[in-house]
């Protein structure tokens, strides 16, 4: 368990890196003890070895667990500390869909992202031949950054930390949206500015096998 208001020291030297691989990252089934530090822990685990591997140049640094963000990672020297606000986006229907798919009938629409019409039903299409999986996901990952651009998110943030979201891929989605897509939407999410809170520079998505994508939204002029 990552302790509140602790500070851990990360290297990216082999030893640094043989030290986050080796943190356990359980996530206990549902009903089984599972609680949000769970998913937190998983996340920023499985981020701290990307950027390790992938941005070496960011350590050493101190990661400290706090509230508002849930983390920042303090780089020693030359970067910027980086507020890392973490969440949940994909639908969990998703991976209902994915359990259920051998027993429901095949001329039966599906329900994905409990999305509602105007009449307050459910919208319901048939994800073998629509792109309404992608759009519903796309959705799914533009609420979660809207959600985490209020500045109650950040208020114990530094004043020149860039702000990252952290996100589990509830969905499992895998299977709709693959990694190269992804990247797309997670892009086209970041550009567009729906909110007048604090301004999101990155968003890692953490999905279900540990893999990690990392996008940072478009330099503005």
């Amino acid at each position: 368990m990552l302790s509140s208001c602790a500070t851990y020291r990360v290297e990216s030297t082999r030893k640094g890196r043989d030290e986050v691989l080796d943190f356990d990252r359980t996530v206990p089934p549902r009903g089984r003890g599972r609680e949000n530090w769970h998913r937190e822990r998983f996340c920023i685990l499985n981020l701290l070895a990307h950027l390790q591997c992938q941005t070496p140049s960011l350590f050493p640094a101190e990661l400290v667990r706090q509230q508002a963000p849930d983390f920042l990672l303090r780089p020693t020297v030359v970067h910027s500390p980086i507020a890392i606000e973490h969440t949940d986006a994909g639908a969990h229907e998703y991976q209902c869909v994915l359990d259920e798919d051998a027993e429901r009938d095949e001329r039966a629409p599906v329900t994905i992202g409990a999305r509602r019409s105007d009449t307050g039903q459910h919208a319901k299409f048939d994800g073998r031949v629509s792109n309404a999986p992608e759009q519903c996901w796309l959705q799914d990952i533009r609420d979660a950054i809207r959600r985490k651009s209020h500045l109650r998110c950040w208020r114990n943030a530094p004043p020149n930390a860039q702000r990252w979201i952290l996100a589990f891929d509830n969905s499992g989605a895998g299977i709709f949206v693959d990694d190269d897509a992804a990247r797309a939407m997670l892009s086209q999410a970041l550009s567009i500015n729906e909110t007048v809170g604090a301004k999101i520079l990155a968003f890692a998505l953490v999905r279900r096998d540990m893999s990690v994508l990392l996008q940072h939204a478009a330099a503005t002029a």
